[in-house]
């Protein structure tokens, strides 16, 4: 499960009891909307620190400097409850930010994992949109951290999967193939049927439909594993599957994704987490791609499955390396996008925002949802210095949110403009 929030305000006497809870009460009625969690008094003296911090110890806490001279009581409360990383939320006056700015780099020099948000005034609208933004990148980190992944079709766990494991404090749960295969056998026909009706009524089809249902009962499983075994995401490495059945997971990942059950096709927990980060940021799963080819300052993405939000002009078709039915080719819905790269190890995200200047079906040499990329630079030696071949495509430009993501996940944030600069 996604690990909690909680909201702490603190503040000084000095500043006055009715100011600084003024400023709680705007912060509050902005918060509330979002469902968070507030500690239900202001941290006004040292001494009430470390038992409060002890109190949330399994929490990521936002600790709300509604005045200055809080940045010891930061301090304090970090090293009380034993937080390896933490939020701060600043305002511009009676000196929050200074102090939110002292707790900062007292606590990077502790190795804390830290962020400020601030606002210049609670009373600016602009303050809504940053809160806005605040939120939905906490929603990003606490998806990560302590969640339960499943990994459908390994028998052992991989070095990848040990490694999201050991620096997110995630569980990766692994159903191997025979027991996934058996959960789908179980899966009721009539049920399936229903799925594939759903289905082909939302695409065009250029392959037979006579492997519609399956795709129906591997729906149906995965989606049965995701409340059986309490998942929050899931990968499968899919072409065992295909190649033993002679259907593709492809449209059952499409419409699962496109529902908000995340799912990561080859097995790869790497992408998943990119997948993780757009949907908390942008309500869309993101794509999955391959990187085919670089020219110039254009690069080419293809993968044979999309959320099916995602596209216009669907077509099921026969799965690029294969020839099993289904592939799914579309237009992106999308025109501005951030392609996000993550390292086998999750130290490193490499990103850069680019524009889609064509979609669809443009080549038989590639699988079938593709897309040309422009870039604002050169990057045909992309290749060199991308942490990963599969990159997701995350709708708009997210670069600032990744940044806080990365520091908060205690990842390296980089834009491919640097890494192509050393090159």
């Amino acid at each position: 499960m996604p690990k909690p929030l909680i909201v702490v305000p603190m503040a000084t006497k000095l500043h006055g009891e009715e100011y600084y809870l003024s400023v709680l009460e705007v912060f509050h009625r902005k918060l509330k909307q979002y469902a968070l969690d507030f500690h239900e008094e202001v941290v006004t003296e040292l001494d009430e620190v470390s038992q409060v911090a002890k109190r949330y110890a399994d929490y990521l806490p936002v600790l709300l400097l509604l005045t200055g001279g809080t940045s010891r009581m930061v301090k304090k409360f970090v090293d009380a409850g034993a937080f390896d990383r933490v939020v701060i939320l600043a305002h511009g006056e009676h000196n929050s930010l200074a102090s939110a700015i002292s707790a900062r780099s007292k606590l990077e020099a502790d190795g804390i994992w830290t962020w400020v948000f601030h606002c210049s005034s609670i009373s600016d609208p602009e303050c809504d949109l940053q809160l806005d933004r605040m939120v939905r990148i906490l929603k990003a980190v606490t998806q990560v951290l302590e969640a339960r992944i499943g990994l459908i079709g390994v028998e052992g766990k991989p070095e990848t999967a040990e490694n999201f494991e050991a620096r997110f404090n995630a569980e990766i749960v692994t159903i191997s193939m025979d027991e996934f295969e058996s959960i789908v056998r179980s899966i009721d026909v009539e049920e399936a049927r229903k799925v594939a009706e759903e289905i082909s009524k939302l695409i065009k089809f250029e392959s037979p439909k006579d492997k519609l249902t399956d795709v129906g009962q591997i729906y149906l499983a995965i989606k049965r594993l995701f409340v059986e075994r309490k998942l929050d995401a899931v990968a499968i490495d899919c072409f065992p599957y295909l190649i033993k059945h002679g259907v593709t997971p492809c449209l059952a990942l499409a419409k699962l994704n496109e529902e908000g059950y995340l799912v990561a096709c080859e097995g790869d927990v790497q992408a998943l987490l990119s997948m993780i980060i757009s949907s908390s940021l942008t309500g869309y799963s993101g794509w999955i791609a391959n990187a085919a080819m670089f020219k110039g300052n254009r690069g080419y993405f293809a993968h044979c499955t999309i959320a099916l939000n995602m596209i216009r002009d669907g077509i099921a078709m026969p799965h690029f390396e294969s020839g099993y039915p289904y592939a799914l080719s579309g237009r992106l819905v999308h025109s501005i996008g951030t392609i996000l790269s993550i390292s086998s190890d999750f130290s490193l995200m490499a990103a850069a925002v680019v524009r889609v200047i064509q979609s669809g079906l443009l080549s038989y040499g590639m699988c079938r949802s593709q897309i040309v990329a422009e870039f604002d630079l050169n990057v045909e030696k992309l290749p060199l210095v991308a942490p990963a071949n599969h990159h997701v495509f995350i709708p708009g430009d997210v670069r600032e949110e990744l940044k806080a993501i990365g520091a908060l996940l205690g990842m390296d944030y980089v834009e491919y403009s640097e890494l192509l600069a050393m090159v």
